[in-house]
């Protein structure tokens, strides 16, 4: 995929559109994004050869989308060492 190979702009698109929907504070949309969207991100680039999804931390620069990264990753990988 394309974050294994390290093109990440995308992911840059994303987080910067997804900060928008967060912003507008909406419980069941932003569940919905971080429960639907985020851990199936997660477990996408991680099936597609990326060791750990942790290679996109530093993309999400608002605070909302950063917390519900920061979420999602935590869920996902509860207990992984």
């Amino acid at each position: 995929g394309r974050v294994a190979q390290g093109e990440l702009h995308e992911a840059e698109w994303l987080f910067a559109a997804l900060e928008e929907l967060y912003r507008e504070g909406n419980p069941d949309l932003d569940a919905e994004l971080t429960v639907g969207l985020l851990e199936s991100l997660i477990h996408a680039v991680e099936a597609e050869g990326v060791a750990d999804a942790a290679i996109l931390h530093p993309i999400p620069k608002g605070p909302f989308a950063r917390g519900a990264w920061e979420a999602a990753y935590a869920y996902t990988h509860h207990g992984r060492r």
